[in-house]
């Protein structure tokens, strides 16, 4: 097993966009990309009620560290 360091980021959604049936583009803003790399995922837990938030672990398709969104 390799050990991985888990970080915590806050984020803010830019974007939250439907472009297929069940399909949808999310675009966040957070510091985590400065940091993703391809291959790695993303588990977000929005604020709430935490007994009743799933964290998904979600791909990315891009990380632009200048302008600070991963979509």
């Amino acid at each position: 097993m390799i050990a991985q360091n888990v970080t915590q980021h806050d984020f803010c959604v830019r974007r939250n966009e439907q472009v297929a049936q069940g399909v949808w583009h999310l675009q966040i803003e957070s510091g985590v990309a400065r940091v993703i790399a391809p291959g790695q995922f993303m588990n977000l837990q929005v604020p709430g009620d935490g007994a009743h938030i799933l964290r998904i672990p979600l791909s990315f398709e891009s990380a632009d560290a200048a302008a600070g969104t991963v979509d």
